[in-house]
């Protein structure tokens, strides 16, 4: 009697370490995903990544597994710099079918953000800035993608690209910042152009970039008198005059500039290279 007690205390206790074990079996994204916060609150990233990744293996349809895989992507953006492997997970998130739409948009954004700020792949981000307006964002988002559009294009030194899409903003979205903004980019592309590298100076003086420059900045000042843009067109104005050798124009607006203008270093160093062009075109 006592042997057979013994041996049904035996089968008992395999049945509970079996069961205990099944469990555990079933639970493991869940443990992982506990492990992985925890990383993550004490600041051991790379380890939280790990065990974000593995949940996402185990639970690659289910709902943990989409939020450990956007929790995963989003450690590597912020805290890691993994920049590739942040749009591959933020990529593979949003077209996941377990993906919140909040945060699906969310991913998007994220990815936009990666390729324009953070690696400054500016080609990149045309083709996902353009992907995300074809999906008709609001009206506010759609703005600021247009003006990355052309940013982009800028930074590229495409600044026919560029113009043209400020332009379209400017139209697009007329009494809002992005506006504004849009003019004072404009005349600022139409500038950078007359320093590009292969231009030569005499082209530009003659009527070229500098001229367009310096009617887009007069624009803006008429248009915005109380922009937020207002003391940057001013400045460029006077450098507008000073490559247009209109010497004195120039003098007297970075003179009028003291004491408004950020860099107040900068409008004393013009004021005294302009003082000594002045000085040798008199000798």
């Amino acid at each position: 009697m006592r042997f057979l007690r013994s041996n049904l205390a035996e089968c008992v206790l395999i049945l509970v370490v079996l069961f205990t074990a099944s469990a555990c079996t079933a639970n493991h994204p869940k443990r992982h995903y506990v492990l992985a916060e925890k990383f993550w609150n004490d600041g051991n990233y790379i380890s939280a990544v790990t065990e974000f990744d593995k949940v996402v293996q185990k639970d690659p349809k289910g709902k943990l597994g989409s939020q450990a895989l956007y929790r995963s992507a989003h450690t590597e953006v912020m805290f890691l710099n993994r920049y590739s492997e942040a749009v591959k997970k933020f990529s593979a998130y949003s077209t996941s079918a377990q993906a919140d739409p909040v945060l699906a948009w969310e991913a998007q954004k994220q990815i936009g953000d990666i390729y324009f700020v953070k690696t400054e792949q500016y080609d990149q981000a045309i083709q996902h800035y353009q992907g995300l307006l074809r999906l008709k964002p609001a009206p506010e988002e759609a703005a600021e993608y247009a003006y990355k559009i052309a940013k982009s294009h800028f930074y590229l030194w495409q600044f026919d690209e560029a113009l043209l899409c400020y332009k379209q903003l400017y139209q697009g979205y007329p009494g809002t910042p992005w506006a504004e903004k849009a003019l004072y980019e404009i005349a600022l592309t139409h500038y950078t152009r007359g320093d590009q590298k292969g231009e030569s100076a005499t082209a530009s003086r003659s009527g070229g970039a500098y001229h367009e420059a310096l009617s887009a900045y007069e624009t803006y000042l008429k248009t915005y008198p109380h922009g937020t843009f207002f003391v940057q067109a001013q400045f460029g104005v006077a450098s507008c005059y000073e490559e247009l050798e209109r010497l004195d124009d120039a003098y007297r607006d970075y003179e009028a500039l003291k004491g408004t203008y950020p860099a107040p270093k900068v409008i004393l160093i013009k004021l005294a290279r302009i003082k000594e062009r002045l000085h040798q075109k008199k000798r």
